[in-house]
């Protein structure tokens, strides 16, 4: 409820014998006196201070419930860069993370340990990396929520990144592996390779990743704004199944988690807040 909603409402007379007024607020009691002989009741005047000073509690009041309110929604804080890999999340952990004082930390990462080209990360550095990863979020206190690498469109894949095709593996291939290992590290896990491959992973209008028929682009490795709440769901699922803290989340990754072509209220973690 508002400020300017309670100031300016008329006062209703307060009633006696009862609780709480209609405003919420405790009134004040009704005394009366008698006039002469008249017999006639009226309340007994109040000072004009009195009036301030109901005014100043109804006033603290309602900015006590907005506090209330901001400490009990769900705080999220969207830490994703375009083009990271593990090596430049260790490097911004204490900026970015730790700053924040999170209580749970979701790390989506390893999409470009793997294929981005030119910042390909080896299988053994990126499991080092993200075990210090997992570290440094319980050195600060934080539970962690860990996510599954989604597919690409391999088509555009190749046509924006002509070295992918170059690889000796295929996108699968080298993305497996790393979804097995995140699998098998008996930590709290949301499934969102599940969730993207739940729709076509194709040309296709109702397909979670953009392509030219539902974004007019042809990229095939981000998430189109229902695939990015599809994600939201699924960690909010994750969080809830979990029991896990949940009123300040920093959700740390790449271009995945920033929402790379969407508006800032339709990435992962804005759609993430309002479930909270």
């Amino acid at each position: 409820m508002r400020a300017d909603s309670v100031i300016g409402r008329k006062r209703e007379a307060p009633l006696p014998g009862r609780g709480l007024s209609p405003s919420g607020l405790r009134p004040c009691t009704l005394r009366v006196h008698c006039l002469r002989r008249s017999g006639a009741l009226h309340p007994e005047p109040r000072p004009a201070g009195c009036r301030c000073r109901r005014r100043l509690c109804r006033l603290l009041c309602v900015r006590i419930f907005d506090c209330f309110e901001v400490w009990f929604m769900r705080r999220v804080f969207n830490a994703g860069i375009p083009g990271d890999t593990t090596r430049e999340l260790l490097a911004r952990f204490q900026r970015d993370v730790a700053m924040r004082a999170p209580d749970l930390v979701i790390l989506w990462a390893g999409v470009n340990d793997r294929l981005y080209p030119g910042h390909t990360v080896e299988p053994a550095e990126f499991r080092a990396n993200y075990a210090e990863l997992l570290d440094r979020i319980r050195v600060i206190g934080a539970k962690v929520l860990i996510g599954t690498l989604p597919p690409q469109y391999k088509p555009y894949l190749f046509t924006q990144f002509p070295p992918i095709a170059e690889f000796p593996e295929t996108p699968e291939e080298r993305l497996a592996p790393v979804n097995a290992h995140l699998r098998s590290l008996g930590v709290p896990l949301a499934d969102f390779e599940a969730v993207v491959r739940s729709r076509p992973v194709d040309e296709v209008p109702e397909s979670y990743l953009r392509n030219l028929s539902n974004s007019g682009v042809p990229d095939g490795l981000h998430l189109t704004p229902e695939g990015a709440g599809a994600v939201a769901r699924c960690a909010d699922d994750a969080i809830r199944q979990y029991a896990l803290p949940s009123a300040r989340i920093v959700c740390f990754g790449d271009s995945l988690t920033y929402g790379y072509g969407l508006k800032r209220d339709e990435t992962y973690p804005s759609r993430l807040a309002e479930l909270g």
